[in-house]
């Protein structure tokens, strides 16, 4: 019981930390964060790459789609390449604006995109998804693989 006592009369006279204590624990703390946030931004960014690749292939989809069923119904778009998408601005030509409605309709995507589609007859032959200030290209013709860019659509 003797020994409890003295713990206890012991702890009752300390009354908290040092400031030493203090301080090399708030420089631990910043020594975490600072290794640790980068890599964390590094990740969110990458994320944000692979979001938009997908948000991309499903505009892709939708294009190729739609492509697909203007050829079946002899209507074609008259303008190469054309916009679609919630940032772009409608076509005057009828069919142009038809695919317009029907591949902005397919994609699905509800955040603000503009998706530029360049035709070689019937195939897609490239396209650029502009979502977020940052740009996904695929070049279908030449491999069909995705870059990300910052930057934003230039006008056909």
């Amino acid at each position: 019981m003797n020994f409890l006592q003295k713990i206890y009369k012991k702890s009752k006279e300390q009354k908290g930390f040092t400031l030493v204590e203090m301080i090399v624990v708030l420089v631990i703390i910043a020594i975490l964060a600072a290794i640790t946030i980068p890599a964390l931004l590094k990740y969110i960014d990458k994320a944000r790459d692979k979001q938009i690749v997908i948000d991309a292939r499903t505009a892709y989809l939708a294009a190729e789609t739609a492509v697909s069923e203007a050829y079946a119904s002899n209507a074609m778009p008259t303008k190469n390449p054309i916009t679609f998408g919630s940032g772009a601005s409608a076509e005057s030509d009828p069919k142009d604006k038809a695919f317009q409605d029907n591949a902005h309709n397919l994609t699905g995507v509800t955040k603000t995109y503009k998706c530029k589609v360049t035709l070689n007859g019937n195939e897609i032959s490239q396209i650029e998804f502009e979502e977020d200030s940052k740009v996904a290209t695929m070049n279908v013709s030449a491999g069909g693989s995705w870059t990300v860019s910052k930057g934003a659509i230039t006008n056909p």
